[in-house]
């Protein structure tokens, strides 16, 4: 990882968002993932603008990941919680997800969401 933020990840993600005409999207993972400037900073400097939801629900979706992968299915009051944040997100212009953690899938896929969902993880190593 560079210093500047520009590297193999950012480019993947920057060309992926640009493919699918994103441009504003939610940045949605574990919690150094979120709070972690690389991709943020990185994203930004390429003209994105990278939303990440307000401390408390980056605790709660840290939270709902760990519980996630402990139980292997994601509880019901977990993917509305989900879909709401998202749906809100949406409300505010999001056109789009940026999901950094393979965990976070199954909640996802469980919320029926219908925005466009980039997954980080498998475009390269995915660090804070």
């Amino acid at each position: 990882m560079t210093v500047e933020g520009n590297d193999a990840l950012v480019e993947a993600l920057r060309d992926e968002l640009r493919a699918r005409g994103l441009k504003r999207v939610i940045l949605l993972g574990r919690l150094e993932q979120m709070r972690g400037p690389r991709l943020k900073v990185g994203l930004a400097r390429w003209g994105f603008q990278v939303l990440v939801p307000p401390a408390v629900e980056q605790a709660w979706l840290q939270q709902a990941i760990a519980a996630s992968v402990e139980h292997g299915t994601p509880a019901q009051a977990d993917v509305a919680h989900l879909a709401a944040l998202i749906a809100d997100g949406a409300e505010h212009g999001v056109e789009g997800l940026v999901l950094v953690c393979e965990e976070l899938a199954p909640l996802l896929a469980a919320s029926n969401v219908e925005l466009p969902a980039v997954a980080a993880w498998r475009l390269g190593e995915v660090g804070a």
